[in-house]
């Protein structure tokens, strides 16, 4: 199936000062998110240990990782250095290079060794270049944490090709000239590096003389010492320097950017097939197919890329067999908003409301049992209008198509397609459930709400793993929600858990901690052993923090314990804060009344997905 495009560097941004356009600016009180406002973000669920509460920052040291000042690197070997004594490079190799990865998480991989002295990379500290830092989203003088990167074991690393697109960065000239220009580049006002690329790459006047002209295979040959034992993500850019072939002593600076990466053929049932999605490998000089030529332009981009001419180019030339095999091995599933997912047919199979469409996107068609037509042999004389029969139903299933919640068709280009009943975000979790399924990996686990959507996805796709997971997950809900004794909240609290409770509802948020937008120790600090209520409306009185209080909701404070909640004293005044305001009650209990219980039953039972009590 096709998956979302990554991004190379996903990375956040530290909370240190840096540096804009030459000015150093100070980042008071600035706090960047640290994950989606939602149960289902990109965090990992955190690790829940008894009687203790464990804390994202307490387990990235654990993890092997090591915050570093980003400072700038004077070598142009592509290593990166750090400090003779970081306890990253215990994992270097036998030639004292390790591979660095962001601890947050990126595609680009770095090659790093000790530095030669304590001016080239001072403790603490990782130097890199412009390129590299470009390339992992960090910037000069920010904090970031980095760590050994360890190659996949399940899936291969070697990579099958790569595609770079070239385009001019900055004309060359004679060694003299560049070494002149260089000069007269550091006599200037610093300026954002971005600015200096576009000035120079868009400006005509910046291609005196006509365009430039440099040999593809000679560009191939370059690229391919550069990339010598690196590893290579889709996205990375890389400066490259080109001779004209119009004049020897004329050297441009190229930037080459890698369009893609494959790890197997790309036109091979292999690259469909499910689980395959490859943004980054290891590049071999001997096995590793590579395309260069020409960024080209599009209606949307004015830009002068016909300024660089690039002789001997080899653009991909596979994209009939690519399309050959997209379409022998894949269905289009067309949702119910008009996006188009195309799907390999093996990866639907469980869902049996699908089966007629997967057997007829094989190869061959629908392989017969034999049993229909002997059966049309043997009753051919009793029922002589068999082959007008068959085209009537034949047309009946055409025009039945139009009516029912499934239809199928196949376009001029023979391409299968299926529109299916559901949106392109369920259908988008739907098929991630099938992918980890089929390649044996563990399922995702939803909250309430994102069970309640997918639940009739599924029953619509005849999907049963996925529909019985999503009424577990609701029934397990169901089971929590219950009425607590406050003295049993504020046990809970002690012995590692992070139960607060609003409005006399009892809300576990412990996991979501590490995603909580304002961080994962104010709200243990401030709001647990309390009624939170005032503290909910002062930080969260928008109605989409109200989208989570199902999910958290695992019952009410029993009626008698509700009078003894301790309320929240001022820590500058030392006055007991005031109670929420009616208002915000009001909007609160209209907006949780589908599903709270009686607090003052013993035991209620609720139906989640429904919304109602029985």
């Amino acid at each position: 199936c096709l998956l979302g495009r990554r991004v190379v560097g996903a990375a956040s941004v530290s909370e240190a000062p840096w540096e804009w356009q030459g000015t150093r600016c100070a980042m008071v009180n600035f706090k960047m998110p640290r994950g989606p406002n939602s149960l289902v973000g990109n965090a990992p669920k955190p690790e829940e240990r008894d009687g203790e509460y464990v804390s994202k920052k307490a387990l990235r040291s654990a993890a092997g990782s090591v915050s570093l000042r980003v400072v700038a690197n004077a070598e142009a070997d592509g290593l990166a250095r750090l400090h003779p004594a970081c306890p990253l490079l215990a994992d270097a190799d036998d030639r004292g290079v390790v591979l660095l990865v962001l601890e947050a998480g990126s595609d680009c991989v770095l090659r790093a060794c000790a530095a030669s002295s304590e001016s080239a990379c001072p403790a603490g500290c990782l130097a890199l270049s412009e390129e590299q830092r470009i390339n992992v989203h960090v910037a000069e003088d920010q904090t970031a944490s980095f760590k050994a990167f360890e190659p996949p074991r399940e899936t291969s690393t070697d990579l099958f090709d790569i595609e770079l697109e070239v385009r001019l960065l900055r004309r060359g000239g004679s060694p003299s000239e560049r070494r002149g220009r260089c000069d007269e580049d550091d006599d200037e006002d610093d300026e954002d590096d971005d600015s200096d690329v576009d000035s120079d790459a868009d400006s005509e006047s910046s291609f005196p003389g006509g365009e430039c002209v440099v040999d593809g295979v000679a560009l191939r040959a370059s690229l391919r010492h550069r990339l010598r034992d690196c590893w290579v993500a889709a996205g990375e850019l890389l400066c490259v320097e080109a001779v004209d072939t119009r004049d020897p002593d004329t050297t441009h600076v190229l930037r080459a950017r890698v369009a893609s990466v494959n790890s197997v053929d790309p036109a091979s049932a292999a690259a469909l097939f499910p689980g395959y999605h490859c943004f980054r490998g290891a590049f071999s000089v001997e096995d590793t197919k590579m395309y260069v030529h020409a960024e080209e332009g599009n209606g949307f981009d004015t830009r002068p890329h016909r300024a660089l001419t690039v002789l001997n180019q080899n653009p991909r030339d596979d994209s009939e067999r690519r399309a050959a095999s997209l379409q022998k091995e894949t269905i289009a599933v067309v949702t119910s908003d008009g996006e188009t997912f195309p799907v390999h047919r093996s990866l639907l199979r469980p869902c049996v409301a699908l089966t007629r469409h997967v057997r007829e996107a094989a190869p061959g068609g629908i392989e017969s049992s034999g049993k229909r037509a002997q059966w049309e042999r043997e009753n051919e004389n009793a029922f002589g209008l068999l082959e007008k029969e068959k085209e009537t139903e034949k047309e009946t299933i055409r025009s039945s198509t139009t009516s029912t919640s499934f239809s199928s068709k196949k376009e001029e280009d023979q391409t299968n397609s299926v529109r299916v009943p559901i949106d392109c975000e369920r259908f988008d979790k739907v098929l991630l459930w099938l992918e980890r399924e089929s390649l044996g990996l563990a399922l995702p686990e939803y909250d309430v709400h994102t069970a309640e959507a997918l639940v009739g996805a599924a029953d619509a796709l005849g999907l049963a793993s996925l529909a019985d997971a999503c009424r577990a997950s609701l029934g397990a809900h169901e089971s929590r929600i219950t009425t607590h004794a406050w003295k049993d909240v504020v046990a809970h609290n002690r012995g590692g858990g992070v139960r607060v409770v609003v409005d006399g509802m009892v809300l576990d948020v412990k996991r979501w901690l590490p995603e909580h937008p304002g961080g994962d120790r104010i709200i243990p600090a401030q709001s647990v052993n309390v009624d939170a209520t005032r503290h909910f409306e002062l930080y969260h009185s928008s109605k989409e923090s109200f989208l989570y209080l199902r999910a958290f909701y695992v019952g009410e404070i029993v009626k008698e314990d509700v009078d003894s909640i301790p309320r929240v004293v001022n820590q500058v005044t030392g006055a007991i804060d005031p109670p929420a305001s009616q208002a915000f009650l009001d909007q609160l209990r209209e907006y949780t009344r589908g599903f709270r219980i009686d607090n003052t039953k013993e035991r209620a039972h609720v139906r989640a997905h429904l919304g109602v009590r029985s």
